[in-house]
This record gives C-alpha cells, sequence and structure tokens, in this order.
C-alpha cells in the first residue's frame, strides 16, 4: 500500500549550488551521501549506467521532499515532470517570456534553468510545494496508473486532469495535473531536471505484484543501504514513460516473491 509521496528527484551534478538553491526556499538538507552503490534494476532506466552514484534529500515540513542526484553524467531533454512553486521568490527564476495558463506562470528556474511553474497569488504566504506537472501522450491510460499508485481523479478539463493523493499518516495532501503533450518520448533518471516521483510504501514487493498483475511495467525489487537503513526499492514505468520508485523499509524478498 501506498503510503506517502517522499520526494521528486532532479539531476544534479552541482550539489554545493543545487542544495543552497533549494535551501534558499526554506528547505534543509536532511542527509548526503557520495558513491552509494547504484541499484542493478536502474541500468535500463539510465543512458549512462555507473555503479556508484551521489545523493542529497532536502526537506520541507508539509511539502515534497526534493532528493539532488548525481549520477555522473547528465543528458540534455525535455522535461516532463514540472513543479509548481506556490509564494515563492521570484528572483530565483529567469526574467523571460511568461507562459500562463490556470496553474499559473510557467518560468525557468535561475541557477538551474529548468522550467518551473511560479504562483504567487497569496501575499504574505508562506511558500508550497505540494502541486506537480507530468506531460503524458494519453491522459486517460496515464490517469489510470497513477490511480494504481493511490492518486484519485478529482477533474478533468480541457487542458489537464487533476488527481489528488492523501497521505496516510501526516494527512497532507498533494495535486498531481496530468498534461498532453504530442511525441512523448521515453524518460531516463540522467535526463536533465525533475524526473522521477519516489513514494513511500509498507511493502514494496506486494505494491509490485499488484502492478504487475494490472499490466504495468516494473522492475524487479532491490535493497539499497543507505547508513543504517536498508530499504526494497522498485520503479513503475507509466504508459507514457513516467518513471516512479517505490520505496519501503526492508522485508524479505524471498517469502513474498
Amino acid at each position: 500500500m501506498i503510503l506517502e509521496i517522499d520526494h521528486i528527484a532532479i539531476s544534479s551534478m552541482n550539489f554545493h549550488d543545487d542544495i543552497e538553491f533549494f535551501k534558499s526556499m526554506g528547505y534543509e538538507l536532511k542527509f548526503i551521501e557520495s558513491n552509494v552503490d547504484n541499484l542493478m534494476i536502474k541500468h535500463s532506466l539510465l543512458h549512462n549506467y555507473q555503479s556508484t552514484h551521489d545523493i542529497a534529500l532536502l526537506t520541507l515540513t508539509d511539502n515534497l521532499g526534493i532528493e539532488l542526484v548525481n549520477h555522473k553524467t547528465i543528458h540534455k531533454s525535455n522535461e516532463y515532470v514540472v513543479p509548481i512553486f506556490e509564494n515563492v521568490d521570484s528572483n530565483l527564476f529567469l526574467n523571460q517570456e511568461k507562459n500562463a495558463n490556470m496553474i499559473g506562470t510557467q518560468l525557468k528556474m535561475k541557477l538551474m534553468e529548468i522550467p518551473a511553474y511560479v504562483s504567487n497569488n497569496k501575499q504574505d504566504s508562506p511558500f508550497h510545494f505540494t502541486k506537480f506537472v507530468v506531460m503524458v501522450d494519453d491522459i486517460e491510460k496515464s490517469a489510470q496508473f497513477w490511480k494504481l499508485l493511490g492518486f484519485k481523479i478529482i477533474k478533468i478539463m480541457p487542458e489537464f486532469t487533476l488527481l489528488e493523493f492523501k497521505a496516510l499518516f501526516n494527512k497532507n495532501t498533494y495535486h498531481l495535473y496530468l498534461q498532453k503533450i504530442e511525441n512523448n518520448k521515453e524518460h531516463y533518471l540522467d535526463d536533465t531536471g525533475f524526473n522521477c516521483v519516489a513514494l513511500i510504501s509498507n511493502n514494496s514487493v506486494s505494491d509490485k505484484k499488484t502492478l504487475d498483475d494490472n499490466g504495468v511495467t516494473v522492475t524487479d525489487v532491490q535493497k539499497l543501504t543507505i547508513g543504517n537503513k536498508t530499504l526494497d526499492i522498485f520503479f513503475a514505468i507509466g504508459p507514457s514513460n513516467e518513471l516512479v520508485e517505490v520505496i519501503s523499509t526492508s522485508n524479505s524478498i524471498d517469502k513474498t516473491e
């Protein structure tokens, strides 16, 4: 069972500057580790697989976590996961021609030059990052995929389909907008920008079986030790090539499979 959205991963080869950038939004560095063993199940999900990678997790209470991942290379691509930052300092973004819609104004982050929606319509309100957009080529199929991951369809609109996820324990509510885009391509974990949504499960092995039984493409479950914690991890690939990581504290894989 999916319990929580843990974070959205972003490719980074400059941890120092990128960490400071997100700290300016209020985030705190939870941990940073170098040369962590890379999962073998990620071979087909990377342009250039390396045996180790670097990771840094930043958190802000009641907001989506942000994980910086350095896979040693970054492949230039069109970003398909776009964050929605509410009540954020506009000085963090480039001054450029604005593309506005019902979600907000799409700008590029000044440091990384990747897109984000910015909505500053509430004066003196706190920063929020609880919403994001995923570009897909088949909204109906992708909506069914995200429903299997615990999301609920809230509203179907001409440009977007809005889904909602309510976390089981902390009661946070997150929103996902599916936006149609033509000629959507395959996505990889070492592409530029935000590229993978990570979910917390109470049993990754069980959730993998559920997705598998429903025809979703999934990797095997593999263990990863970070610090003193061992995790069970697998990846699900959506019908529009969305990449989702499912994580739980380690269970016995052998007993479930």
